[in-house]
């Protein structure tokens, strides 16, 4: 899968708040970081999204897309 691919799948299943299929492109050895932690492995960085998906970015309250996409 080349990198348009990926950001296309990651973009699509953050629009829908999707946690599971976001998971999809990160693996254990993955390290998410943001500016406020640093997230290790796929438990820490479902943590992370659930945490976003169930506070400010609830699913169906925003519109995310990428300019020229």
């Amino acid at each position: 899968m080349d990198t348009n691919a990926v950001l296309d799948h990651h973009v699509a299943a953050f629009s829908a708040g999707d946690s599971d299929e976001i998971l999809k492109d990160y693996t254990d050895e993955s390290t998410l970081l943001t500016p406020d932690a640093t997230y290790k492995g796929r438990p820490a960085i479902r943590a992370f999204f659930s945490d976003v998906f169930s506070g400010l970015l609830k699913p169906g309250t925003y519109d995310f897309t990428l300019p020229g996409g």
